[in-house]
């Protein structure tokens, strides 16, 4: 084996220093080009926001009234935008007091409505049921209604909910239920109306009695 005298070894460290300095330089040059491509990703992202001007007239906190197999019922909801307005979020809450049939109880769900580049509005809904339900978007032609439908299944019943914009402050709701073997024969299953917050009559109503 080759012995190496003290300049020989200083010679060969030094070499070595120099190469794990150049790899060094090289990992650190391409951590910064990664960094710069998903910056310019973000940004480019960035800068195509969603555009929820159909969803305008849904904005904003809701209370109404309706009724249907589950019987009278009234609540609230919201619809709000977040994530810098990347997302739509529904939150709901339905309310149904004790009849001959079945004990008062309270209905709970959220649905996130998103988009994707080249795909109508999709959204996807949760309940306090455990059910998940994925539907796409489908806005008439006049922008006064909004149809969220479920994917038609073979195992499973088709939903359809509807928003029609009575007026800047009330809203028709309609949801309508198919059968898997029939997915576009829907029958209504609930029905109300719902008033912006401040416009609700019976929210008045209560004001002036305070």
């Amino acid at each position: 084996m080759k012995q190496l005298n003290k300049s020989g070894l200083d010679e060969y460290f030094k070499k070595m220093r120099l190469q794990i300095f150049s790899y060094k330089t090289a990992i650190r040059i391409l951590f910064i080009a990664i960094d710069l491509f998903f910056m310019q990703a973000t940004a480019q992202q960035s800068s195509l926001k969603p555009d929820w001007s159909a969803f305008q007239f849904l904005l904003g906190e809701w209370t109404g009234e309706g009724s249907g197999n589950p019987g009278q019922g009234n609540g609230n909801f919201t619809f709000s935008l977040d994530l810098q307005d990347h997302i739509l979020i529904r939150r709901n809450q339905s309310d149904y007091p004790e009849t001959k049939t079945h004990t008062a109880f309270s209905h709970n769900d959220l649905m996130v409505i998103y988009q994707t580049i080249g795909q109508p509005v999709q959204a996807i809904y949760f309940d306090n049921e455990d059910h998940v339900i994925q539907y796409k978007t489908k806005i008439s032609e006049n922008g006064k209604s909004i149809a969220f439908i479920s994917d038609s299944l073979p195992v499973r019943p088709r939903f359809q909910l509807i928003y029609t914009s009575l007026s800047d402050d009330s809203l028709l709701i309609t949801f309508e239920i198919a059968p898997p073997d029939k997915p576009n024969d829907f029958s209504k299953y609930l029905e109300g109306r719902a008033y912006k917050t401040e416009s609700n009559p019976a929210i008045h109503l209560e004001k002036k009695k305070k």
